[in-house]
């Protein structure tokens, strides 16, 4: 199986027409300075466009991708003195990550900041912004307010509408929708060993998310889709639920059952964009989304195959009217 590159080493960046335009419009500006919260469902691509968008920067350049070489693998190498990446930290005692991104190391990227730059610009890229501590969001406030110039300060985030209002408010916002699942698809045969209908395939099941649907196609997104078709086919009674849920705990299929529970979501998810929806079709639609959603999000504290075959009744029941409740 072939690996999926890190962002940092990304030489190109797919997105919506509307994102592209809306990026290109900023740097003809030279209008990267101050917050920038950067959201997208995982696999959107933001840690990619946010290393994209610095190696341009810091390059000079006028057009996104547009980068020096020497700038690239500097950033790639985690090297460049005017790139900061903020992420969580390991525990020194546990040896696990830390819960949260803390107060301190906050302070630390503030403190580089006010550094003289190399390139005349400085560059802070948190990742995630969703796991920022209260006090590592407060300690960000105030060089938000008034950021020392020439630095730029990119926020990712999955969900912006949970950060802290006083700091999305101090934030330009640029948001990766979708990509079109015919566009997607042209970029995966060039990107993966593929066919067109495999990319396609591959596209839809990744709700035009780039990074999940090329993660599909080099790793194990055939058995992703497999297992969620056969599970899928279970819940509308055209297979064995309780077999096609012992699928999700097989021998090493943690990786795999993982694809499938997020191809299900995306499936059901789709499924309420269909034309001609009446309103209670689309009521029980919904229904059954919310409840996957919730019952997969357990799916790390309990036993997989259990999770599924809950999950499948709770979706038939939705989708049947049957009135069910999920803790």
């Amino acid at each position: 199986m072939d690996t999926l590159p890190p962002p940092e080493e990304a030489t190109d960046f797919l997105a919506a027409p509307q994102t592209r335009l809306a990026v290109e419009q900023l740097l003809a500006r030279d209008a990267f300075e101050g917050g920038f919260i950067i959201s997208g469902a995982e696999g959107a691509g933001k840690a990619t466009l946010a290393f994209t968008l610095t190696a341009t920067i810091l390059s000079g350049g006028k057009s996104l991708g547009e980068a020096d070489p020497k700038v690239r693998s500097l950033i790639a190498a985690g090297s460049h003195p005017d790139v900061v990446v903020l992420r969580r930290t390991e525990n020194e005692k546990t040896g696990k990550l830390r819960s949260e991104i803390d107060v301190e190391a906050a302070r630390r990227v503030i403190g580089r900041l006010h550094q003289t730059s190399t390139s005349g610009h400085s560059i802070v890229i948190v990742d995630l912004a969703d796991e920022l501590g209260r006090s590592a969001s407060n300690s960000l406030l105030k060089i938000l307010e008034e950021p020392p110039r020439g630095a730029a300060l990119f926020l990712l985030s999955r969900s912006p509408s949970r950060l802290l209002p006083t700091l999305t408010s101090r934030c330009r916002k640029i948001a990766l929708r979708a990509v079109e699942d015919e566009p997607l698809a042209d970029w995966l045969v060039q990107k993966a060993d593929c066919s067109r209908e495999e990319a396609l395939s591959f596209a839809r099941d990744a709700g035009g998310a780039p990074g999940r649907a090329l993660r599909l196609s080099l790793g194990e997104g055939k058995d992703a889709s497999q297992m969620a078709d056969g599970f899928l086919r279970a819940v509308h009674g055209r297979g064995d639920l309780l077999a096609a849920s012992r699928k999700f705990s097989g021998k090493n299929a943690e990786l795999v059952a993982e694809e499938a529970r997020e191809i299900v979501l995306t499936r059901l998810r789709r499924a309420l964009t269909e034309d001609d929806l009446s309103r209670t079709d689309l009521a029980r639609r919904l229904a059954a989304y919310d409840k996957a959603r919730a019952l997969f999000a357990e799916a790390g504290t309990a036993d997989p195959a259990q999770t599924a075959l809950v999950a499948g009744m709770a979706i038939r029941d939705a989708l049947s009217g049957k009135a069910t409740h999920v803790r």
